[in-house]
């Protein structure tokens, strides 16, 4: 539901800080002072000198989980639901035992395994579905997601090849 206006009578040189609060599934985008755009939450005038309009901006989100990498790194790219800007977010094995990142609704995010010297990738899920595929790229994510993924230690092949004589 969206709330009515609300007017506020506020001194001369007062200083107002806003803070969006965006209801469940839905993230912080920007906030109109005045005309004038910003993506800091809370945002503030240090001194009110003018009578101001003030609209704030929320987006659907989901959050994309991302299990511990064991004996790898794990890089997630995507459009961060703050002001729109794409950025990487990289996952370790030192990492907590779960990761999040909040992304809006529609993004593409791209998932990357680079695997530890002697290892090789082998798979991960994304949701329900598995994929052999690195990188691999999930468009416009319209749901809550977890990521998992698997390396597994390099194997090699040793030939012998006998001599003619013993």
């Amino acid at each position: 539901s969206v709330p009515a206006n609300v007017d506020l009578k506020v001194k001369d040189g007062t200083r107002v800080t806003f803070n969006v609060v965006p209801d469940s599934g839905y993230s912080f985008d920007q906030i109109n002072i005045g005309g004038t755009n910003s993506t800091l939450n809370p945002s503030e005038i240090s001194s009110l000198t003018s009578d101001k309009t003030i609209t704030a901006s929320v987006v659907k989100s989901h959050t994309i989980k991302v299990a511990k990498p064991v004996n790898s790194l794990v890089k997630v790219n995507y459009t961060a639901p703050l002001g729109g800007i794409a950025k990487d977010t990289t996952f370790t094995s030192s990492s907590l035992s779960v990761d999040s990142i909040v992304v809006k609704d529609g993004t593409d995010l791209t998932v990357t395994v680079t695997p530890e010297t002697g290892y090789e990738f082998l798979n991960m899920f994304i949701g329900l579905d598995e994929f052999t595929a690195n990188p691999k790229t999930v468009t416009s994510v319209s749901e809550d997601l977890a990521i998992t993924t698997a390396v597994v230690k390099k194997k090699y092949l040793v030939t012998i090849k006998p001599s003619d004589h013993g």
